[in-house]
């Protein structure tokens, strides 16, 4: 084979080797589409809000409000969302009826998405309750309740409403918040 023969070969070769750069697309030049943006994950330090009926843990690096005295709103400004929640003291005579009116608020906040629910008692004997709905603007939700003197009730509303159907690219915003309220609800008492 002559030095004349293998130049048309390499080059050959070498069209080929580029052609597999365009990742399969028959114009590499256009530019993916803009992804929705990774916020730095917040610190996991949990704290207790006083004044409160009972002791309720929140994540140390939100901002809280109350705007009535039976309740308290959650900030996570770096997420783009706010955890309602409301303590709602009750006695034998009206504890079901008000269980039953949050156990409603969660099922309406669905909607017609999937939910994952999940039902745990604490060390403290609180019966636990959590929402997960991915795809609806309030994807976590909780129910927790002493049985006898207090319902605690709360759920996280995302305020962009492109996030709610953004799934996948808020689902680290979700998970964190979840284990925020998954500490919360342990340390419940």
């Amino acid at each position: 084979m002559t030095a004349r023969s293998v130049l048309p070969a390499c080059l050959l070769a070498a069209a080929y080797v580029l052609s597999g750069c365009s990742g399969g697309r028959a114009d590499s030049s256009v530019p993916r589409r803009t992804a929705y943006p990774r916020p730095v994950a917040m610190d996991t330090a949990m704290t207790v809000p006083d004044s409160l009926p009972v002791s309720f843990a929140v994540n140390s690096a939100t901002r809280i409000s109350r705007p009535r005295p039976d309740w308290l709103d959650v900030a996570y400004p770096a997420y783009g969302a706010v955890m309602h929640v409301s303590f709602t003291p009750v006695d034998a005579s009206d504890i079901d009826e008000v269980r039953a009116n949050r156990v409603e608020r969660l099922t309406l906040n669905s909607g017609a998405h999937v939910a994952v629910t999940r039902e745990d008692i604490n060390a403290a004997g609180f019966d636990i309750l959590t929402v997960r709905t991915d795809g609806s603007a309030t994807p976590l939700q909780f129910l927790a309740t002493d049985g006898r003197s207090i319902v605690v009730s709360g759920a996280v509303y995302m305020s962009d409403p492109v996030a709610a159907s953004a799934v996948d690219s808020i689902r680290p915003i979700v998970d964190a918040i979840e284990a925020d309220i998954n500490r919360a609800m342990t340390k419940l008492k």
